[in-house]
Parts: structure tokens; sequence; C-alpha cells
């Protein structure tokens, strides 16, 4: 009987993982083996589960609460932790849509105590105090500006709506801070201004700082200009906060027009043509020019260098921006004319003869001369001084003496006609004495013919002057006359003027004239004034869209022929040495050619004649005498 033998089992090699490390089950395949596995419930009766359960005592079970209590508990605390809350949290204020309404909830005596109490505590550090108030202001003003430049304000916005005691104190700081320090701190300011836009704050209260400073100190804004110009290689790309810099730099403007004009030169002339900002550069010159309509002297210098800078000939900027200063440099030379006392204007006499032989383009030609002739208007001894470099400026002397006789008919204001006379019969003289000069002065013929024509416009105004005086005396004597015939006889119809025009009739056809004309001229003023409303309504109705319609053509016209007139002028100009060269050449040829012709026509002519003249000789007129005899 063979007994029990041992077997080893072991598993399948299918079985067995890969390289010997057990594989975990996915989250998929633990809920799938789950599902498939075994419940107690099917495995034990009923009775066991139950006392399976039952057999584990109930650990930390927590006691059973009544609801309704627990809702009342709750209700409770809810109550006594609202009061509270509403101690706790204080009103939110609602943030000020406008800086006038930010200004306003400034409270002036706190802003005031503040700045005494920032003096004191940083008494050996002014700038640190000054920057704590630029801080306190960009706090309070926290409004958004969409336009930088404020171009639809005036000048002094922001700074109008500032109190006038904020103001004050504000002032009264910046002069305790000392000259060196306000200089420090408005180029602080300059670089503060640019760092906080480009986070993306407004900056109101460094803005309005630095419009203080630039209108109470505005010397502080050309000391500065350095400094601006090292921030333009930063910030010129970003229109925003160069904007707001240049809007900034040129508040010393309108305090100070020289500072103005140095500001506009130096800072924002470098930006014309730029499309960014050549708008802003031309209207702040407008509003600085009319800012100072009546501002005090300008010298000659400053004068001549903001006229070169406004009428530059090589700007590529937009025609109507052009034009736009081009009529700022006429309000330029109306605010130094004005300004400068009529004995002074000869200084500006000289410079701008020099000005005028350099001119690059039309309008600062016309310019010149236009200054030049208000110069000879005022001051008689700008004409010294002409006579004094006539010589050496024939040309410009002569194109003077042009724009002085188209001027003489239209213009108001003229120069003296005793120092004009004088001054002509000198370059009468100065002319023939410089005939024989060789080679030939440039502008000389020119100044000659200026003058003749000069001279005889002056001879013909006076002989028509002395008519108008004759003229004149003879009906003052022929009235007197009438009067003292009528004073003599007692009444027109006793008088001999008035018997007269009775005995020729042309008193009665006169009376019967007068009373017609009378009778007429009523009737016409009854049959206007009650048509006339009626006719002028329909002639308006009517004409109204045909006007416009002429209006609207006329200025296509216009335009259209101005255009023209540009193209043949540039046309002109390039070409005109070319064409006329060939209308020399061809000229010449035609004229050899013409008097060729004419010289043979002419031979053959004669020759012609002579033969008719012999053929009726001897065959006509010798067989009519012999007939006759």
């Amino acid at each position: 009987m063979s007994g029990p033998q041992w077997e080893l089992v072991t598993k399948n090699k299918k079985d067995k993982p890969a390289n010997g490390v057990t594989r975990k089950l996915t989250k998929t395949e633990k809920k799938k083996f789950a599902d498939n596995a075994p419940k107690v419930e099917d495995l034990l009766p009923m009775s066991k589960v139950k006392s399976l359960y039952s057999d584990f005592p109930e650990v930390n079970k927590p006691p059973a609460v009544d609801v309704k209590k627990g809702k009342e508990n709750d209700a409770k605390k809810q109550q006594q932790k609202k009061p509270q809350q509403q101690k706790a949290e204080k009103p939110k204020e609602s943030k000020p849509k406008t800086l006038d309404a930010a200004i306003n909830r400034i409270d002036v005596p706190e802003f005031q105590n503040l700045i005494a109490a920032l003096q004191a505590k940083f008494d050996g550090s002014t700038l640190m105090w000054l920057r704590t108030i630029d801080n306190f202001l960009d706090q309070s003003l926290t409004v958004e500006i969409s336009d930088p430049v404020f171009s639809s304000k005036n000048h002094e916005y922001p700074l109008c709506l500032l109190p006038p005691a904020m103001l004050s104190s504000l002032k009264d700081a910046l002069e305790t801070a000392g000259e060196a320090n306000r200089q420090l701190y408005f180029e602080i300011l300059l670089n503060h201004l640019a760092q906080e836009l480009t986070k993306g704050f407004s900056a109101v209260g460094t803005r309005i700082l630095l419009q203080v400073m630039g209108t109470s100190y505005p010397e502080t804004v050309v000391a500065a200009i350095p400094k601006c110009l090292a921030l333009q290689n930063s910030y010129k790309s970003r229109k925003p906060i160069w904007l707001s810099i240049l809007w900034a730099m040129g508040q010393g403007g309108f305090k100070d027009l020289s500072v103005g004009l140095k500001v506009w030169q130096d800072v924002m002339l470098p930006v014309l043509e730029l499309r960014n900002y050549s708008q802003y550069v031309v209207e702040y010159l407008t509003r600085l020019l009319g800012r100072h309509s009546a501002s005090p002297a300008l010298s000659v210098d400053e004068y001549l260098s903001a006229m070169d800078s406004i009428l530059r000939p090589d700007v590529s900027i937009s025609n109507l921006l052009t034009d736009s200063l081009q009529r700022q440099a006429k309000i330029l030379r109306k605010i130094a004319v004005n300004a400068t006392p009529d004995a002074k204007l000869n200084l500006f006499f000289k410079p701008l003869m020099n000005r005028l032989a350099t001119a690059d383009t039309d309008a600062y030609k016309e310019e010149v001369l236009e200054f030049l002739y208000l110069c000879l208007c005022a001051d008689d001894q700008c004409f010294n001084t002409w006579k004094q470099i006539y010589s050496s400026n024939l040309s410009e002397s002569a194109a003077l003496l042009e724009h002085i006789a188209s001027k003489a008919s239209s213009s108001e204001t003229k120069p003296a006609e005793k120092s004009c006379k004088s001054f002509i019969d000198f370059v009468v003289k100065t002319n023939a004495s410089l005939q024989t000069a060789k080679p030939k002065l440039k502008g000389l013929e020119d100044s000659r013919k200026v003058c003749e024509s000069l001279s005889f416009k002056m001879a013909s105004k006076k002989k028509s002057s002395y008519w108008k005086f004759i003229s004149f005396i003879l009906i003052l004597a022929f009235g007197g006359m009438v009067a003292y015939d009528i004073k003599l006889h007692g009444s027109f119809k006793e008088s001999t003027v008035g018997r007269t025009l009775h005995d020729t009739g042309a008193l009665a056809y006169g009376n019967l004239a007068l009373e017609q004309a009378k009778v007429y001229t009523q009737k016409g003023a009854e049959w206007t004034r009650e048509n006339g409303p009626i006719y002028y309504a329909s002639a308006v109705e009517v004409s109204k869209p045909y006007l416009e319609l002429a209006r609207d053509l006329g200025l296509i016209a216009y335009n259209s022929a101005s255009k023209a007139c540009v193209a043949v002028d540039s046309w002109c100009t390039t070409n005109a040495p070319e064409v006329t060269s060939q209308v020399k050449k061809y000229a010449t040829v035609a004229g050899e050619t013409f008097v060729q012709y004419a010289g043979d026509f002419g031979r053959y002519t004669r020759v012609g004649f002579q033969s008719a003249q012999e053929y009726a000789a001897k065959n006509i007129f010798v067989s009519h005498c012999c007939s006759k005899y």
C-alpha cells in the first residue's frame, strides 16, 4: 500500500509578473473587483449580520441634539454678531469721478497742518517733506485723466480748481524750500511723473505741483531743459507720457513769453514732424502767443530765433499746420512791433535786411518785408539806417522798394512822405554813381526801375492832390457867391441865380422833376414795404440751393486752379532753364531765316515791279498815246 506523497505546487510561468515586479491595480480594475467580490449579506444569514455589527460598542458618539433648540441658538448668535460687524465695518465712500470733486474732498486746514508737521519733522531734509506732499496729493486725487494736455480747458487748468488757501500754502512751501531745492525738486517731479504714468497711475498731484512751480518760477523750467531732453530718449515713443512732460514744461511760458519760446524751440520743435505730437506743438504756440498779445518787448535775437524756427523751410507737416504756423509768425511780428517803442524799431532793421538776403521761402521773405515796412512806417531813423547799408544790399533794397510800391495804395499805414522822397533821391544819386562799377552790380537795375516807378506814383499823387484842392476851392467859391447873391436880394427867387434859372425855364423843369421824383419815390417805398418781404423770401427760397451749388463749385474750381497753378509753377521752375535755352536757340535761327526770306521777298517784289513798269511803258501807255494823236 502506497503512502501519501507530497506534491510541489508552483505558479504557472504565465502568471508570474515580468521582471519579478508586482503590477498595481488601476482605479478601474479596483472598482470592478469590488463590484464582483462577494458580500457579507450573501454569505451569512441576516441574524448573524446584525449580531456582527451590534458587537461593536458606540465610541465617541455625539449626543442627540434637539433641532429646534439648535436653530434658536444659531439665530441668537447671528443677531449678536450683526451689531459687532456693523461697528467694525466703516461705510465705504464712493470714488470721485471728476477732478473737481476729488479736490473738494481735501480738507484745506488739515492739508496746511500736514505741511507744517512735515516741515517740523523733516527740518533738515527739505526734499523729503516735499516728496511727502507730492505723495499725499497723488493718493488724494486718484482720478483718471483721458487728455494728458487738457486741450479742451484753459491754460490754467487744473490749477484753477485749487482753493486759494491751498494754493497759497503750496506756494509758501515752495518758497521756503529755496531756489536750489526747487530746481532739484522740479526735475525729480518730471522723472516721477514719467514713472507713475508708466505704472498706469494718473499722477494728478504731480501734475499740479509741476504747474505751480512752472507758473510761479519759470526759470526752473529753462534750467530743467537738459533733464527733459534726457527723458526724451526714453519716453518719446510713449505718446501719453511724453505729451504730459511737454505739457508740464510748457507751463512756464504762460508766465514769461521768452521762457515759452525757449521751451518751444528746444523741447517741442524737435518732435514737430512726428505725427503724434505735431498737433500739440502748433496748438501750444498758438495758445502761448494768444496769451501774450500784449507782452513786454522781445529782444532782436529772441524774435529772429523764434521766426527762424516757425518758418523753417524743411518742415514736413500737413498744409493745415503749415498755414497755422505762418499765422503765428504774423502774430509774433505784431507782438514785437507793438511791444517795442517806435524809437527802437531801427534796431530790427539791419538784422532783418540780413535775413532777407538768406530767405529760403516766399513766406519767410514776405514776413521779413512786412516787418521792414512797418519799421519804416513807425520810425524815420530806419531810413538813415537803410542809407548806410544800401550799397551792400542792392537786391534786398530793390525787393523792399517794390514792396513799398505795392503797399502804397492799399495800406493804411504809410512811411512819412518827406523821408520816403528824401530816400528815393538818395537812391537815384547812388545808383547813378554805381552805374560805372564793373562788373555790373546785382540788383542795381531792379532798384533803378522801382525808384522810377515810385517817383512817378508820388508825382502823379501830388498832381492829383493839387487838382482836388483846386476843385474844392472852386466849388467853395461858387457856393459862397450863390449864398451872397441870395442874401443880397433877400430870397432865392429874387436872386440873380434864381431869376436866371426862371427865365431859362430850368427852375420850372427842376421843380417838376423834383415833384415827380417825390411822388415816385413815395410809391416805390410803399410798394417795397408791402411786397419787398414776399419777393425777398421767394428769392431766397429759390436761389439758396443754386447759391450753395455755386459756392461749392467755386470752391472746387478754386482748389483745382490752385493745384494746377502749383503744378505749373513746379514745372516751370524745373524746366524753365531748358525751355529758355531752346527758345533762344530757335528764336535766333527763326530770326535769321525770317530776315533772309524777307530780303528775298523784297528783292523779287522790286524786280517784278520794275518788269511790270517797263512792260506798261512799252505796250500800254504807248498805244494809248498813239490813238490819242
